[in-house]
């Protein structure tokens, strides 16, 4: 019985270094890809793989990713992102997001191959920002402190918060400045 203790120790090891080291497998559905497109950019949670549009303007009536032609604004409304909480402005055509930095672990069940190579950069980061304007193409923006994107008629711009280790991100419109 002794004799096989250590062989059956060095195969559980060896599975479990195999388990470890294997990427996950493609999921049916990619967060990014799969996603409907945006005009807005995008918060992706790295961890949930929840994607959510950081709209300032009000989209269109039946178009997808488009903006309505009348812009009515002027009015505030608390927005959900990627599992966080933030407002729109749309007064002043801005939408602010507090993101907590380092925060969630990357689990990269929730990416395709292709994806997850985009992403794979980010990964400590927790969350990233992307154009989704078109899904199969989506374009990765870094969240760092004073960062400075823009894109069609957007600006994005990070600012640090009172709180240690938080960053609040601004999406201004830039089509009616």
């Amino acid at each position: 019985m002794k004799k096989y203790v250590i062989p059956i120790i060095a195969v559980i090891l060896i599975l479990v270094l195999a388990l470890a080291i294997l990427p996950a497998p493609e999921p049916e559905r990619c967060a990014i890809c799969d996603s409907i497109p945006f005009h807005a950019p995008a918060l992706v949670n790295l961890e949930t793989g929840e994607v959510g549009e950081l709209e300032v303007y009000e989209p269109h009536p039946f178009k997808v990713a488009e903006l309505n032609e009348y812009q009515q604004g002027g009015t505030f409304s608390f927005i959900h992102a990627a599992g966080l909480n933030g407002y729109s402005d749309t007064a002043n055509w801005e939408t602010h997001i507090t993101v907590p930095l380092n925060e969630n672990e990357y689990e990269e069940k929730h990416f395709c191959r292709t994806c997850r190579n985009l992403i794979s950069r980010y990964k400590k980061q927790g969350y990233i920002l992307l154009d989704l304007k078109d899904p199969g193409k989506p374009v990765a923006f870094e969240i760092h402190i004073d960062m400075n994107h823009a894109f069609r008629c957007y600006e994005i711009k990070a600012t640090t918060t009172e709180t240690e280790g938080e960053l609040e991100i601004i999406v201004s419109g830039t089509l009616y400045a």
